[in-house]
């Protein structure tokens, strides 16, 4: 190839002025250098034009142009380049049959224009460069088949393209083959690798209940790097005019927002119905405190239901919303305050805490490792029994409650053979008001409860395996309002615990090795009778009113496996019972076992098992199963065809008492673009018949693919299907596109 590398344009001023002194000399206007070649050069030097012919390229700064032959004018600085051209400016790839470029201004006209964008190729007959990365288009579609000609196109006689952010047309043609399916007076599609504002598809159909209608009036608004919204519009003859919007900003750890919320005022019944779920936290809330709370606000309880296309939404049993802040007081310790709130539907019940106050202070060292920790609290706490019709209330009753406490700990003491003593003591003093709002009577009670609580616990350890644990505790509790006596609890305890390993030298089913650890365990709980006294009662350490003997035996296997020799837990098996001393009944032998029988890239299986056994007539409880859950994956993409291909199965099988035995699971089978999905099915053997169940059919149609769905959720089942593309999965034809024109089976 004949390449030439020549210094053009370079025009020194008419006139040269030399600086005074103490200045600098001012810059000779000049221009880059223009490097340019072919297999063959022609220079007109009359005209100053230079052809480049055969494989011919000019680069200046980043822009560079490939082509069968170039035409340079030397004077207007304008490039001609003819059919095959490639234009490069950057990160701008653009190939057409025609190139007219100025240089100085670099600004351009290409025909026949192709160019790849974001997950997607644009093609127009005419391209304007008007400014970098913007470009106007003639006769423009956006696609994102990679098939000539394409499956589908983005149609519009007026487009303009902002590189890595969206296309603009006006107006906008949806064509299938060469098919217009749909049509808008203007749209824009993103073609970003980021986050983008823009227009999103929308559905149109037909249903008896809602009419003619148009859902998901979409745009996507990107506010900034960290926040972005959505507002939904549905527009239904028979029901009126719903709003959505979806929001979320993260700016970690200043806040983090997510807000779900819909309206409507219904035509038919005037009805103003609404839903909003928002959640939202921050480290850094106000005067350095933290804040976390949930709102969960609806109208009604079908509200949701009643809009929901998509799947079969239960009714929602309740709702919760609450919010709290903690304000650490450095040294001293934190407060907090929650506000709560929760409506339970099915108990027709409505409880709130508006406030909840809670104070902690900080441990206050006073001798000898000793230490005191005060808190207190308020609760302002409302119930009311709501009228199951509109949901006012019919009853209420509201709690005024302040507590403090005082809670005094000790250091660990150790005493040589005895082990290590611990020593506490808690201390409490309640006032509570309580008042009953009803159609019948208002009254108020009044309480001034005083607890204590004081315990001493003990603990050895032998040779690094026996160990034993002893505790006593005394709990006291007294209305200052109430004539009644100090209510006085005694408890003792005692505990023993072994730990006991063996290894075998086991070389068998891919082990190396095997561990058995045993946890033998026994304890013992008094509790003495009390009678009612002065502070402390008067306990009959000798006639209990609940004494009982706890035993467990637990264990566990290991084994190395592989080449490497991995631990790997094998499973468990445990066993625990009680005597009862005053009864003289020895409680049932509650015995479980779990092992991972199977654990390895592609398969897993794992038994749970639980019984019990009725030591005194030897007979099996009636709470026994046996649950047993397996996977098999072998799925994949093919490198070749990126299509998936393979199975993957999921088993959960539940056997017992009462004639228990059911099987639950799903399952996935691709081959040749086609996908079956089993999405949840069970099958009850007790009964003979097939409960709950899913089926998706999914065929890949290269950018397409089709989807057919087959779902069954008690009595009720509903099926779906639609047509929709791969990367842009928010366009879709399917059955809430015809509405009521389909039947409505089973339904």
């Amino acid at each position: 190839m004949f390449l030439l590398a020549l210094l053009l344009l370079a025009q020194p001023a008419d006139t040269t002025r030399l600086p005074e002194r103490g200045q600098a000399a001012a810059d000779s206007s000049h221009r880059d250098i223009i490097y340019f070649g072919g297999k063959r050069v022609i220079f007109l030097n009359k005209t100053e034009e230079v052809v480049l012919l055969d494989s011919a390229w000019v680069r200046y700064q980043d822009m560079s142009v490939f082509s069968d032959s170039i035409h340079y004018d030397v004077k207007k600085h304008v490039l001609t380049a003819h059919k095959d051209v490639l234009f490069n400016a950057g990160s701008e790839n653009i190939t057409g049959k025609l190139l007219l470029y100025d240089v100085d201004s670099r600004k351009g006209m290409m025909r026949t224009a192709y160019t790849a964008v974001e997950n997607g190729f644009f093609r127009a007959d005419q391209v304007w460069l008007v400014r970098e990365r913007v470009m106007d288009a003639r006769k423009a579609s956006y696609t994102t088949c990679d098939h000539d000609p394409p499956h589908y196109v983005f149609y519009g006689p007026r487009v303009k393209l902002l590189m890595d952010d969206v296309a603009i047309a006006e107006p906008m043609l949806f064509k299938v083959g060469s098919v217009p399916l749909l049509a808008a007076p203007f749209w824009m599609v993103p073609v970003a690798s980021k986050r983008r504002s823009g227009l999103l598809p929308f559905k149109v159909g037909n249903s008896s209940t809602e009419g003619l209608y148009s859902k998901n009036l979409t745009y996507y608004w990107v506010i900034n790097d960290y926040s972005d919204m959505t507002f939904y519009g549905d527009v239904m003859t028979k029901m009126g005019l719903q709003g959505r919007v979806e929001g979320v900003c993260i700016v970690n750890p200043y806040a983090d927002v997510r807000l779900n919320g819909s309206y409507i005022r219904e035509w038919t019944t005037h009805r103003q119905r609404y839903s909003m779920v928002a959640d939202a936290s921050s480290q850094r809330f106000l005067f350095g405190s933290e804040f976390n709370g949930t709102a969960d606000i609806m109208s009604d309880q079908s509200y949701v239901p009643d809009y929901s296309e998509e799947q079969i939404d239960w009714l929602k049993p309740d709702l919760f919303s609450y919010g709290q802040i903690t304000r650490d007081l450095k040294r001293v310790g934190s407060v907090s305050v929650i506000a709560q709130q929760k409506t339970e539907f099915t108990k027709h019940q409505r409880w709130a805490d508006l406030p909840s106050v809670r104070l902690s202070l900080s441990q206050r060292p006073l001798f000898a490792g000793w230490g005191l920790s005060p808190s207190a609290s308020f609760l302002h706490h409302t119930q009311a029994w709501l009228d199951s019709a509109n949901a006012r209330n019919t009853a209420e009753q509201r709690d005024i409650e302040g507590r403090a406490s005082l809670g005094l700990s000790g250091p660990a003491y150790t005493l040589g053979p005895l082990g290590v003593a611990t020593l506490s003591e808690q201390m409490g003093l309640t006032e509570a008001r309580s008042f009953y709002h009803d159609s019948l009577k208002d009254s108020l009670t009044r309480q001034r409860r005083v607890t204590n609580s004081a315990g001493a616990n003990m603990d050895q350890r032998f040779l690094g395996t026996f160990g034993l644990t002893e505790g006593i505790s005394l709990t006291q509790s007294d209305d200052l309002r109430d004539p009644r006596p100090v209510d006085v609890h005694y408890t003792g305890s005692i505990s023993s615990r072994v730990t006991l390993f063996r290894v075998y030298s086991v070389e068998a089913l891919g082990m190396h090795g095997l561990m058995h650890k045993v946890d033998p365990s026994a304890g013992l709980s008094y509790v003495p009778r009390v009678d009612s006294g002065p502070l402390f009662g008067r306990p009959h350490f000798l006639d209990p009113s609940a004494a009982r003997v706890n035993l467990g035996l637990n264990n566990t296997f290991q084994a190395k496996v592989d080449t490497l020799r991995t631990k790997r837990d094998l499973g468990s098996v445990n066993f625990s019972s009680a005597y009862d001393l005053l009864t003289k009944r020895l409680s049932p032998l509650l015995g479980t076992a779990s092992t991972q029988a199977l654990q390895s890239t592609n398969l897993s299986l794992t038994i749970d098992a639980s019984a019990g056994l009725d030591l005194e007539t030897l007979r099996l409880r009636k709470d026994w199963s046996v649950n047993t859950s397996f996977s098999w994956s072998r799925l994949g993409t093919d490198t070749v065809t990126k299509l998936e291909r393979g199975f993957r199965l999921s088993l959960n099988h539940a056997f017992g008492a009462d004639s228990l035995n059911m099987l639950k699971g799903t399952a996935a089978f691709a081959l040749a673009g086609w996908k079956l999905d089993l999405t949840g099915f069970g099958y009850n053997f007790a009964r003979n018949q097939l409960t709950d169940y899913g089926i998706l059919v999914t065929r890949d149609l290269h950018c397409w693919e089709a989807v057919g769905k087959l779902q069954k959720l008690g009595k009720k089942w509903s099926y779906d299907f639609e047509l929709r593309i791969k990367k842009l999965p928010d366009l879709k034809l399917g059955k809430s596109t015809f509405g009521s024109l389909l039947p409505k089976i089973g339904e």
